[in-house]
């Protein structure tokens, strides 16, 4: 048998998205049979997005088929016909050379959408890992505002300041932007925590806690907060709190007694 190629006509080659590597390496597009679509199909953003279309107002059985679960891997990610299925999520990760891509359809906001980019390697997947997550907390709260990278930015270029402008910004535009999230608080802290400003991140998780009194894991993050910061005594203060709030906390009875092997040496 003799393989077909897919093949594309001479008006149309200046239109293909030229592809390079991390380092900035041309690539150049590999020739695979149609009998095999994967690593070698090529589409368009516009095409992606009538996929998009079709999957969410079809109707099609044959979408409830590509939904249900077949497998799960060792992550406990869940895939259906080499889409991720995660919950009410549709997902699909792929590229080639010089290339990097996310698809990603949500029914429950009865949305979706692609992102491509023209490079492929480690950097590029952790850019486009980014750029949909951050699409994705944005389409969660719309048509509200996601205020997460503002004050993100805002705080870690000082992090009182930026306390102080989410109290401004939760009292002006409290229509314009969500404040009932505490995975924003908790998340900005986390992110101080990771470049090992630990007295900032206390600072986040102390407004945390007084945003969300009832919230176990906010006592959870503080409590982590002062254990990196050496103040053991108001560490353990915070995971009690955090144990009575929910008893089911592991991690809170973990951390309290690494806190008593600390403290009694």
């Amino acid at each position: 048998m003799t393989n077909t190629f897919i093949q594309i006509p001479e008006n149309r080659k200046n239109d293909l998205m030229t592809g390079y590597t991390d380092d900035g390496q041309l690539t150049f597009p590999s020739p695979v049979p149609l009998t095999g679509a994967g690593y070698g199909l090529k589409t368009t953003v516009s095409d992606l997005l009538k996929l998009v279309k079709y999957v969410l107002e079809s109707g099609d059985p044959a979408i409830d088929l590509m939904r249900t679960p077949l497998f799960a891997d060792e992550d406990d990610d869940e895939y259906g016909f080499f889409w991720l299925v995660n919950g009410t999520e549709i997902m699909h990760r792929g590229g080639a050379k010089g290339t990097t891509l996310w698809l990603i359809i949500l029914p429950e906001y009865n949305a979706g959408y692609t992102i491509v980019f023209n490079s492929n390697g480690d950097t590029s997947d952790q850019l486009v890992n980014r750029a949909a997550n951050y699409l994705y907390d944005d389409m969660e709260f719309f048509p509200k505002k996601n205020p997460y990278f503002e004050l993100r930015k805002a705080m870690l270029e000082n992090t009182d300041a930026g306390i102080t402008y989410y109290h401004k910004l939760k009292t002006d535009e409290p229509d314009n932007y969500i404040f009932d999230d505490p995975y924003l608080l908790n998340r900005i802290g986390y992110d101080l925590l990771q470049i090992d400003r630990v007295s900032s991140a206390i600072s986040v998780f102390k407004l945390l806690v007084d945003e969300f009194p009832e919230l176990a894991n906010a006592y959870d993050s503080l409590g982590e907060g002062f254990f990196m910061n050496e103040q053991y005594e108001l560490s353990l203060k915070n995971y009690q709190q955090s144990l009575v709030l929910n008893p089911e906390n592991e991690n809170a009875v973990t951390m309290m007694e690494k806190i008593a092997k600390v403290t009694d040496k």
